[in-house]
């Protein structure tokens, strides 16, 4: 029989995909834990979004603690086989790393090409703001310390067991990708609903496709 007396943790900057592979724990069977799924709150933040963006609609679910943080991070805490997002790089530092090394976990940490994030990130958050060649290439510096930082946090606890997911695995080959996760949380749902959860469409700025430093 196996125990499942951990909790799982999706670690991620904001635009990799975090609200995908979160919505994939939760249909393999994880309880993940949010305050953004609320009726009232999704509505607010579907309007928001858009105003800004038009038709598109960039995640149909945030799966965030955004309320009564400290309340439901212990629920989180003193809950076996939950889990959240959590957004670096805050999860790796103060009360909320100190929360996830408490007790047993397994962490996801999200990565993802860090020309691709900045242009979505500014895409998303910025709109039309130029950035020149300098400032590109220090936003990318600072999204690829964060993914490492978050790394070698994990490492150096013996209680985290962690595993680095590309987002573009994800989005682009659901099957094996989501198999390697069920297998890595012990997963006791079949990876089918979460695999059909997957929209390739979201899959926007490829660095195959982006201009650099813009």
């Amino acid at each position: 029989m196996i125990r499942r007396d951990f909790r799982v943790y999706v670690l991620s900057l904001p635009r990799c995909f975090s609200s995908a592979t979160t919505g994939v724990l939760e249909k393999l069977g994880v309880n993940v834990i949010h305050t953004s799924e609320e009726p009232q709150r999704r509505k607010q933040m579907q309007e928001k979004h858009k105003k800004k963006l038009g038709e598109y609609v960039p995640n149909e679910h945030f799966y965030e603690i955004t309320t009564n943080q400290f309340k439901n991070w212990q629920r989180v805490v003193n809950t076996p086989y939950s889990g959240c997002k959590v957004i670096l790089p805050n999860g790796v530092s103060g009360m909320i790393w100190g929360m996830i090394r408490s007790k047993p976990s397994r962490v996801i940490i999200m990565n993802r090409n860090p020309e691709e994030i900045r242009q979505s990130q500014q895409a998303f958050y910025k709109g039309d703001e130029f950035n020149t060649p300098e400032q590109a290439e220090m936003k990318r510096a600072y999204f690829r310390t964060c993914m490492a930082q978050a790394k070698v946090a994990c490492e150096r606890e013996l209680d985290i067991e962690y595993m680095v997911l590309d987002s573009r695995d994800l989005i682009t080959n659901p099957g094996p990708t989501i198999e390697d996760i069920a297998r890595f949380i012990d997963a006791p749902n079949s990876i089918d609903e979460a695999v059909e959860s997957i929209d390739p469409t979201k899959y926007r700025f490829k660095i195959e496709d982006l201009v650099m430093d813009i």
